[in-house]
């Protein structure tokens, strides 16, 4: 944890800087419970913006048409689907989803990510997706 802080301070920090008079922290904090999903910003800019997410229920499908997202996995395990494709996450799993592409999330307890998306996440960006069941055998 201590590696990745120090990382995300290092590479993020100094950059973000350059386009703001205040200094920038980042808050990596641990996973609450008894949350199905939530996201909590962390840092934002005008070219990106960090969250911490933290899910123990799935997240629906859905895609964010205007911006791409990095997902890093600090704790938990889980299954992430990226367009037809389903991946197993772990500690340390990183995941890139372009804009537009839809994705889903389901979690095996509880799970804490940090999510960056560029340009930064606009909530109205978020568009959920309403598909058909896949066969049974394609579930996660």
């Amino acid at each position: 944890m201590r590696r990745l802080t120090s990382l995300l301070l290092a590479i993020v920090t100094p950059w973000a800087c350059q386009t703001h008079d205040e200094p920038h922290v980042l808050r990596i904090e641990p996973a609450g419970e008894g949350l199905g999903f939530s996201s909590e910003p962390l840092f934002r800019s005008p070219r990106l913006s960090a969250h911490r997410a933290v899910a123990q229920t799935p997240l629906p499908a859905h895609l964010h048409r205007h911006s791409e997202e990095n997902i890093y996995v600090l704790a938990g395990e889980g299954r992430m689907r990226i367009g037809a494709e389903w991946y197993e996450l772990g500690p340390g799993s990183l995941i890139h989803v372009p804009e537009g592409v839809v994705h889903a999330l389901v979690p095996r307890g509880v799970m804490t990510a940090i999510s960056i998306f560029s340009p930064p996440l606009d909530e109205h960006d978020r568009e959920f997706v309403v598909e058909a069941e896949p066969p049974s055998g394609d579930r996660p």
